[in-house]
């Protein structure tokens, strides 16, 4: 009679076993032979070891074309690879592309898996307790959605790696990503509704941060005889981000970035402040809620006070030192005069279902100059000429116009109002061919034209030449020195 007791308890152990496996073989995969169960994984896609998998597996995804749909599977889904798996895809997972994956399948090492029994435990469908006698209800799936944020460089279109972004999700949730070698970050299996994109602020430096320029497929400033453009994250069949059509190679400075998994660049609005008299790196940095050391290092990479004083006079153009002799401060005649000051960037009201692009541009201290043309007739200046600036586009021709239509003063000289980006334009004077002019780094240095086109400033004299070639022989010659 001792023994009852352990016989009712061993009894009601195998009973709750019993109904234990009974529930848990409702949601699992019962494919006989399958011991490490790669589908028992929270996520709905799966890459797996063919050996993991077995045979007869109802969960096997078959894709009628690998070359095509596996990168927009991989695109479309964010799958689970098994360590077994990871073993042999790590190349492709590192960013060598698709190919090496579509080998691996096409050869039957690995396998593609989408669990479609498991839907209850993931959260995706909930299980609703049926009333007595009545069929089980499952309530409908929830809608899930996705997002797409992409980063290019304004100019060239170009996408740009490892750019540090931190994205708040609409159910609040705020994570940081990085963005790959096509410059996109794709989010999916989120709430729909608006997502807001920002960038850390920790430590900026001008050298690795990127200025804001706008939001959108468009170029901000176009260039000339470019042809109109495309967002680079079209959209797929499915709605959800399709292969980039980008085939150039990036820049030097973002393929080299491309090659790293750690932060490389921040995006934040920088102003290129022109320095005034009175103003100073502590007090541009107090109206802007930085230290005037975070200022200094973002400017100069440095808070060493010698090294911050070399870059102001070799960087800024300060020429003016304070009563002591020991620093330099700002002025308004200093030229260039530049300052850059950066502020937090935070982009809202974005979208789901949708792919956003980001364009952004690199600033430095040679970014900006004056761009004005000085007009001579036989070395005399010409007043009241009809000039106008237009950027160079290729092969030199004329692209979007620079400002107003101007007149040269009576020393002959026609200047865009502020400063341009730094290169070559083309200057169109009245009944004159166009002329391709460089920008100065200063203001007082414009370039000089002479008229008609193409004559140079000094003018050739033939009577001169004549008359200095006359006295050249009438001049008696030294005697020449014996040979050897």
């Amino acid at each position: 009679m001792s023994d009852r007791p352990d016989i009712a308890i061993l009894r009601s152990r195998s009973e709750r076993s019993r109904r234990e496996q009974q529930r848990t073989s409702q949601l699992r995969c019962l494919a006989s032979g399958c011991a490490c169960g790669p589908c028992r994984t929270a996520a709905r896609f799966m890459v797996a070891d063919a050996a993991e998998v077995p045979p007869d597996c109802p969960n096997r995804l078959a894709l009628p074309d690998l070359r095509v749909d596996l990168p927009r599977f991989l695109r479309a889904a964010e799958a689970y690879v098994t360590p077994r798996a990871r073993l042999h895809a790590l190349p492709s997972l590192n960013g060598a592309g698709p190919a090496l994956l579509e080998r691996l399948i096409a050869g039957g090492k690995l396998v593609l898996l989408e669990s479609r029994v498991r839907h209850e435990i993931r959260g995706v469908s909930v299980r609703v307790r049926p009333a007595s006698g009545a069929p089980p209800v499952v309530a409908p799936p929830a809608v899930r959605s996705w997002i797409a944020v992409r980063v290019v460089e304004d100019e060239t279109d170009r996408p740009v790696p490892r750019v540090a972004l931190e994205i708040t999700l609409p159910n609040g949730k705020t994570s940081s990503y990085l963005t790959r070698a096509d410059g996109m970050v794709e989010i999916h299996e989120i709430d729909p509704g608006i997502c807001a994109v920002t960038s850390p602020l920790e430590n900026l430096r001008l050298t690795d941060t990127l200025d804001f320029v706008a939001l959108g497929a468009a170029r901000a400033n176009p260039q000339p005889g470019a042809g109109a453009t495309q967002d680079g994250a079209s959209s797929g069949a499915d709605g959800s981000p399709a292969a980039s059509s980008q085939t150039s190679a990036p820049e030097r400075r973002y393929a080299e970035a491309a090659v790293e998994q750690q932060p490389r660049w921040r995006i934040a609005e920088i102003e290129p402040h022109e320095v005034q008299t009175g103003e100073s790196i502590d007090s541009l940095a107090r109206a802007n809620g930085l230290t005037w050391q975070e200022l200094a290092e973002f400017n100069f990479n440095t808070r060493v006070p010698v090294e911050i004083n070399r870059h102001l006079a070799d960087l800024v153009g300060c020429t003016r030192k304070t009563a002591d002799g020991y620093n330099y401060m700002f002025n308004t005649a200093d030229r260039p005069g530049i300052f850059f000051i950066p502020k937090r960037w935070r982009q809202e009201a974005l979208a789901t279902e949708q792919a956003h692009t980001i364009r952004v541009r690199c600033l430095d201290f040679a970014s900006r100059a004056y761009l004005g043309a000085q007009i001579f007739f036989h070395q005399t200046p010409i007043p009241d000429l009809e000039v106008e600036f237009f950027e160079a586009g290729p092969d030199d021709a004329p692209g979007a116009k620079i400002g107003a239509t101007l007149l040269t003063d009576n020393d002959g000289l026609a200047r865009v109002e502020g400063k341009v980006k730094i290169g070559s334009y083309v200057c169109r004077i009245e009944r004159q061919p166009d002329v391709v002019i460089s920008t100065t780094p200063e203001a007082d240095r414009p370039a000089p034209i002479v008229l008609p086109i193409g004559r140079p400033f000094y003018e050739h004299d033939p009577q001169e030449e004549s008359g200095r070639n006359q006295e050249e022989v009438g001049r008696p010659r030294a005697p020449e020195e014996p040979a050897g």
